[in-house]
């Protein structure tokens, strides 16, 4: 069957067999092995997989010996649990991703199928103290490469501890690792793929800087307006611009920006820190464990942080500036935590009349009994930082009773105020102050539809009077929205086609009215070319436009 075959047709085979690797027959699996292994390294790591797949029927003394093995090495080889690793190669007329099969094996020796090993690959398994067998599932000139010994090596020792990452780097004897070719070629690609990618740099010297970067990375993030954000990065082993490089976060991670004291001024903060905590969650969900570290400035914007933090479910350690450093505060991993608020309920004071507008949150100024306002006063100094959270917790199972929406303003440590806000989220109606100014409107999630649509227009407003809040977001967040559910009115086939392409689920086109109703979203994905008039967009063009980047996707919210 192989003899007549090119190597498309061989590939195809292969690939009709692992779609149905039941159907192989044990005269099938004789003849792959008669064949076995092949000049090409693609076909060989489709032919491990079926083999693999049909272990059952695999003649072990003939594996073995294609394979240059004892028969127990054999069968470790179809039984073991695989692993994969991900790598770019690229040369002047271009870039990849191959993918590597690696089978961890008991013994310490170095199987590369169809060829002898390197002294590379016997580097990797000396350093992970494994031995392994390597098939790569795209050819490419293996022999005079090295950037792929640091994805073998991550995936050999440190594999449970990260998912869908690419790596590129050469390792040397004594663990430091090396720059390689074509890096900012492998950077893009990497980019458009949407994968991380890990790489040497100076904070990426050696392995042990990778074994920090895969179990114990944290992210540094802050707000910091019109403030120098060099001492509050030193506090982290990896540089700013190398997590974002190597996870194509597409903004700072520190917010330096002018606070202006004003609504739109914190609306810009309000977006930059959403956006950013929303790629932050990706990333702990989608690629490796992380962690978070935020300080903050001012009190509503660090209280804001906490809030929208609480969300991202990743486990944030707080940092408190002392005396020209940042020093770890307090660390929190859930907002289901319950910290026991015994000694709190000692240290703060409350003063609630029947009816008020306004919440203060007092350290130094004592209870003033006003009559329209809500008043608590907590301890300060070194109580406080000793008891932050629980006084946080207690004052926030305070502020969960607050009906309406009230004004709230926060005389109060920074570390409070973060921990406040972590312990609220958005649960309750809040007009947050800079100043004795709101500044912002903290408002509880709206349940609510979410529509996909390819245009937006007034009609679609169920009432004249509505408050409707816009706001841009990446292709990134709107594959995260579209992930909780929601209906396609999307009015132009073409247009249809592509986002299922582009957001890699089925998008239907509907052409019906839509009335959005309180609290529903709708995301509009906004093409920025002007048509011809009458002119509706072809695939292909609508295709090229994506390509070139002339598009948008907006998030419309309305309320009435």
């Amino acid at each position: 069957m192989f003899d007549v075959l090119n190597h498309e047709q061989k590939k195809r085979l292969l690939r009709d067999f692992l779609k149905s690797p039941s159907s192989i027959s044990p005269k099938e699996i004789d003849d792959l092995l008669k064949h076995f292994p092949f000049s090409s390294q693609e076909l060989n790591y489709l032919s491990l997989e079926v083999l693999r797949q049909r272990k059952d029927i695999v003649p072990i003394a003939k594996l073995a010996r294609k394979l240059k093995t004892d028969e127990d090495t054999a069968r470790e080889i179809l039984s073991s649990e695989k692993k994969l690793a991900l790598f770019p190669v690229a040369s002047d007329k271009e870039a990849k991703l191959v993918r590597a099969l690696l089978i961890p094996l008991s013994k310490p020796e170095v199987i590369l199928v169809e060829d002898e090993p390197t002294e590379n690959l016997k580097l990797v398994g000396r350093l992970s103290g494994r031995g392994f067998l390597v098939v790569f599932d795209s050819d490419f000139d293996w022999k005079r490469s090295s950037s792929y010994m640091l994805s073998l090596y991550a995936s050999l020792a440190l594999q449970d501890r990260f998912k869908n990452v690419a790596f590129t780097g050469i390792i040397t004897p004594e663990g430091r690792l090396e720059d390689v070719q074509f890096l900012e070629k492998k950077k893009e690609l990497c980019r458009q793929e949407g994968i991380p990618l890990v790489y040497p740099s100076n904070c990426m010297k050696d392995l042990k800087n990778l074994e920090k970067f895969l179990t114990a990375l944290t992210v540094p993030l802050a707000s910091l307006p019109g403030e120098d954000p060099a001492p509050f990065l030193k506090s982290f082993p990896f540089d700013e611009e190398y997590i974002r490089d190597v996870f194509h976060i597409d903004q700072p991670l520190v917010y330096t920006e002018r606070f202006e004291e004003t609504v739109e001024s914190f609306e810009s903060f309000a977006v930059w820190l959403e956006r950013t905590a929303s790629q932050l969650k990706r990333i702990n969900e989608n690629y490796l464990p992380i962690r978070i570290g935020t300080t903050g400035i001012p009190l509503c914007m660090t209280f804001y942080t906490g809030v929208v933090l609480s969300k991202s479910r990743v486990p944030v350690e707080f940092y408190q500036y002392d005396n020209g450093k940042y020093k770890l505060a307090f660390t929190l991993t859930s907002d289901r935590e319950v910290p026991d608020t015994t000694k709190a309920q000692e240290l703060v004071e409350f003063y609630e009349p029947q009816d008020y507008e306004k919440i203060y949150i007092r350290m130094k100024t004592q209870i003033q009994k006003e009559e329209d306002s809500l008043e608590i006063k907590i301890p300060e100094g070194k109580i406080l930082d000793e008891n932050v959270l629980e006084i946080a917790f207690l004052v926030n199972r305070k502020l969960r009773t607050v009906k309406g929406c009230k004004t709230l303003f926060l005389d109060t440590s920074v570390p409070f105020s973060f921990a406040l806000g972590y312990f609220l989220e958005d649960y309750v109606c809040l007009l947050l102050t800079h100043k004795g100014k709101v500044v912002y409107t903290l408002k509880p999630p709206q349940k609510g539809k979410l529509y996909l649509l390819n245009a937006f227009s007034l009609n679609m407003l169920e009432k004249g009077r509505a408050i409707i809040d816009i706001r841009e977001v990446t292709r990134e967040e709107a594959f995260e929205l579209l992930k909780e559910g929601f209906e396609s009115y999307v009015s132009h086939r073409s247009t249809a086609q592509v986002l299922s392409k582009m957001l890699r689920r089925e998008i239907e086109m509907k052409r019906e009215p839509v009335k959005l109703k309180d609290g529903d979203k709708a995301l509009i994905f906004q093409i920025r070319v002007r048509p011809a008039e009458g002119q509706i967009f072809t695939e292909e063009e609508v295709n090229k436009i994506v390509e070139e980047g002339l598009f948008s996707f907006f998030l419309v919210e309305v309320s009435y």
